[in-house]
């Protein structure tokens, strides 16, 4: 058995140990040592990074009841079993896995203790974190939870980490029941808040946890799933979104609490030139559907658009046409694939039967109806072939 001295202390970065096996994996080895302040991958929680015997560590995992260290190498000088091997934890990466963790923690028992709302599964990412509910959760209720965790944070109370045997754990009010059967268990408790068990490294504070930020919600089958960041992360999220705030608020020339008003009203004159511009289209299509019609002698308006169109314009244009009780093809150069539009006024014509017919120049794809069909492709260069082949198909079953 690994004696765990992250349990105890999980300040402590620099640790020797004596070596107890190491054996070839891959480019490097795995290490087990009598002692370690390396914390292996358990409860959602990722593992310690750092140097072990001048190697890299680069996982950490349980065997059992052993913690086995992954290196990237093997270990300088070939040590033997017995030797005193040297490790060192990176700080930076304890830390972050720490404040997520223990905020996790003191999250969990927030939402317990505010709205009876159970967590039942949890994730620690490389960005953010997620914590899942047992229930579909209102925002209101997550927000009070949210705020009564970074209330205990502030408060800086002592967190203390108990081994107590099962006959005696009547002495905490567990938030949750155990998840293993062993006889001595390590209960982790926040004076005056939560106790739980839990094997993770955490602080010796709620102060150290940092802030607890909200990220989001999911709702989805009965459950929440709410999104999380704590410390570091938490204030770098905060910078980085308070840096976009302030350059919003320059280039509106507002102050940053009024962007809210401000953006609803861009909103609006967006919705209302969106509404003008439609109608100034409308008209337009109007006037170019006349147009192409009057100087159609045949049963089909076939012509070729200038660039600057949508596939919609164009839609919207050859129903115009068709509703002036002609034919249309219409071709268009959107973006950087050829469009195709076909309308018939009527049967014997087929505009799905015309556009398939089409379709082949341009590398495309499309469908409809008998009424209305349209289709666009990647191969530009077949336009004028494309629109020429749905003019014959569309005329040939007038």
């Amino acid at each position: 058995m690994t004696e765990r001295l992250y349990e105890d202390d999980s300040d402590l970065y620099e640790f020797q140990a004596t070596l107890v096996s190491r054996e070839p994996h891959g480019d490097g080895e795995l290490v087990i040592l009598d002692r370690t302040a390396f914390f292996a991958t358990s409860g959602g929680q990722a593992h310690d990074v750092g140097v072990l015997g001048g190697a890299d560590v680069v996982d950490v995992f349980h065997r059992g009841n052993v913690v086995v260290h992954r290196v990237s190498r093997p270990l300088l000088g070939a040590p033997q079993p017995g030797s005193s091997i040297a490790g060192t934890v990176n700080r930076a990466v304890r830390a972050d896995h720490l404040q997520q963790h223990h905020g996790q923690h003191l999250l969990s028992a927030a939402l317990y203790r505010t709205a009876h709302i159970e967590t039942v599964s949890v994730h620690f990412g490389e960005e953010t974190c997620t914590l899942d509910c047992a229930r579909l959760v209102e925002e209101a209720e997550v927000e009070q939870a949210v705020a009564a965790a970074n209330a205990i944070v502030l408060e800086d109370r002592p967190v203390r980490a108990h081994r107590v045997r099962r006959e005696e754990l009547e002495r905490f009010p567990l938030r949750r029941e155990p998840g293993v059967e062993a006889e001595v268990l390590r209960i982790v408790e926040v004076e005056g808040f939560d106790a739980t068990p839990c094997s993770g490294t955490h602080p010796k504070s709620t102060g150290r946890v940092g802030p607890i930020a909200l990220l989001g919600l999911e709702r989805s089958k009965g459950r929440t799933r709410i999104s999380f960041i704590c410390g570091q992360r938490a204030l770098e999220d905060a910078r980085r979104k308070q840096i976009i705030v302030r350059d919003l608020a320059r280039q509106l020339s507002v102050a940053p609490t009024a962007l809210p008003e401000q953006i609803e009203k861009l909103r609006n004159t967006e919705k209302d030139l969106r509404r003008r511009l439609r109608s100034a289209e409308e008209s337009l299509a109007q006037l170019e559907a006349e147009r192409l019609v009057a100087g159609t002698s045949g049963a089909v308006v076939v012509a070729e658009l200038g660039a600057d169109r949508t596939e919609e314009g164009i839609a919207f244009l050859g129903a115009r046409i068709v509703a002036l009780g002609k034919g249309a093809v219409l071709g268009a150069l959107v973006g950087e694939r050829a469009a195709l539009f076909v309308g018939a006024p009527g049967k014997p014509m087929d505009a799905a039967a015309a556009l398939k017919a089409a379709l082949g120049p341009i590398e495309g794809r499309g469908g409809g109806n008998g009424q209305s069909a349209r289709g666009s492709g990647p191969r530009v260069a077949g336009l004028r072939d494309a629109v020429a082949a749905a003019a014959a198909a569309l005329s040939a079953s007038s």
